[in-house]
């Protein structure tokens, strides 16, 4: 038997059918940017949920938007991005790894231990990552084993020395229960082996250097 609060609900509900309305459609939104918060451009980002699959492309702003949801149900929102392995990977990447490993300069943002990560294994980098991205740089591998972007939820919480066992899974997705619009929801883009953040993140130009006031020589 339903409650009277169950009743009032659903008869809203008819009250709503009879008359021709529906309920408000909502929208999930977000961004996605790298640490450095340098927009992620022509990331796929795919919705699923009730009534099926969207998809869509990151501009240079890194901005995606689904709209005309159902309220009160269950999407997920996944990312990918595999082009370009070795934009951002010189051997500086490979010599900070192999400092990391030996403990000599531990990199410090689980971001980069992320990077770091060349292979499809969701754990702490070792030496066969290293080969794995000298091999790259040489030509010897035209692709590492891990796509050359990940996506980690914004707001997932890293621990900095390890961050792989926080890492909401599957990964590059997050689940969304939605209950109005969902704006803000944003991810964090990884250059798989770029451990000093050079990769080029989108085509935007970058910004102007400063203009300085022109000097002139002094006359006594």
């Amino acid at each position: 038997m339903m409650t009277h609060q169950q009743n009032t609900i659903w008869g809203f509900l008819l009250c709503l059918l009879s008359t021709g309305l529906t309920l408000p459609a909502q929208t999930i939104s977000g961004n996605v940017h790298t640490e450095a918060n340098d927009a992620v451009e022509e990331v796929e980002v795919t919705l699923t949920g009730p009534g099926g699959t969207q998809t869509l492309l990151t501009g240079s702003n890194g901005n995606f938007s689904f709209s005309g949801l159902t309220d009160n149900q269950t999407y997920q929102v996944c990312l990918s991005k595999n082009t370009n392995p070795l934009n951002g990977v010189t051997t500086f990447d490979a010599v900070l790894l192999n400092n990391h490993i030996m403990n000599i300069q531990p990199l410090n943002s689980p971001y980069k231990i992320i990077a770091a990560e060349t292979g499809t294994a969701n754990q702490p980098p070792d030496l066969l990552d290293i080969y794995l991205m000298r091999a790259l740089i040489l030509g010897v591998l035209t692709d590492l084993p891990a796509p050359s972007w990940k996506f980690i939820p914004a707001d997932a919480v890293l621990n900095p020395v390890n961050p792989f066992p926080d890492i909401p899974l599957p990964l590059n997705c997050k689940t969304i229960n939605l209950n109005g619009n969902a704006t803000g929801q944003d991810f964090i883009g990884v250059k798989t082996a770029d451990l000093n953040g050079t990769a080029v993140a989108n085509s935007a130009p970058p910004p102007a250097p400063p203009k300085q006031a022109p000097k002139y020589p002094k006359v006594d």
